[in-house]
């Protein structure tokens, strides 16, 4: 059931008229009986730009909406008002992640990550820099051992995507704007790999509680450990990580609570 802006087709209706009540999507069903944790809808939107990726009973997961950067993962750049298949056509995926208008994220039952769309800093982490309209599946060591995906990547603003795994451990990849994938220096770079941010001795992460952008290109991300700790980074020019001063931050810093 959907309504509201409909400005990208995201609806899948078809059109790309607003809809102004709940309306239901003719022909499309959504897997059923999941819980919070794995969530078979995501509606991902920034700007006028929108997606909706669903997954079906099946197992596979279709899109519609914007398709700027191949984030629908039909193996097109062509936006859709209809809900179009991703073209591996796997039918093990298992939940929809936090991706943005631009890049789609979303897990297999085996917990593998996968991912599609905007790259141009990096972020799917495959190596490239060139965006991809088919889903990839990046090599890191955390792979297969999925807890949480946050990204922080709008159109035209680069961005990173952080990675949280069942044992604790971070990795992110993409544009290190203000120190934001944590490799211990503020600079332009960008890293289109998956490397592992530390943190110090027994600090193991539970949630990624923030990925945020200020205003673009200001990025930061905040984390919540496993004592209950809350440890930040990135751009800190208004003070948002809470660090009491006001320099960028290269490495996971211990926010005073």
């Amino acid at each position: 059931i959907v309504w509201g802006s409909n400005v990208n087709g995201q609806f899948g209706l078809g059109n790309n008229v607003d809809v102004l009540s709940p309306t239901i999507v003719p022909g499309v069903t959504c897997r059923t009986g999941v819980s919070q944790n794995a969530p078979s809808i995501g509606l991902n939107g920034g700007d006028d730009n929108c997606v909706l990726r669903i997954i079906k009973p099946d197992g596979t997961t279709w899109a519609a909406g914007n398709n700027n950067y191949g984030q629908l993962g039909d193996g097109t750049t062509v936006s859709s008002n209809v809900f179009v298949a991703d073209v591996t056509g796997a039918t093990d995926v298992d939940r929809i992640g936090q991706g943005t208008d631009v890049l789609s994220v979303w897990a297999s039952t085996s917990n593998e990550l996968r991912m599609c769309g905007y790259n141009l800093q990096g972020q799917l982490g495959d190596g490239t820099f060139i965006s991809k309209s088919t889903a990839v599946v990046p090599a890191f060591a955390g792979q297969n051992n999925i807890a949480q995906v946050a990204v922080n990547t709008l159109d035209a603003t680069g961005g990173a995507v952080f990675i949280l795994c069942n044992d604790g451990t971070v990795y992110s990849a993409g544009s290190d704007v203000n120190g934001i994938t944590g490799r211990g220096t503020v600079n332009v770079q960008n890293y289109p790999t998956f490397e592992r941010v530390y943190f110090p001795r027994n600090i193991n992460i539970t949630q990624i509680v923030s990925a945020a952008i200020i205003s673009p290109p200001s990025l930061f991300v905040h984390f919540h450990a496993n004592d209950d700790s809350l440890w930040a980074m990135g751009s800190n020019s208004t003070g948002a990580l809470g660090i009491e001063y006001v320099d960028d931050v290269a490495m996971p810093q211990r926010v005073r609570v």
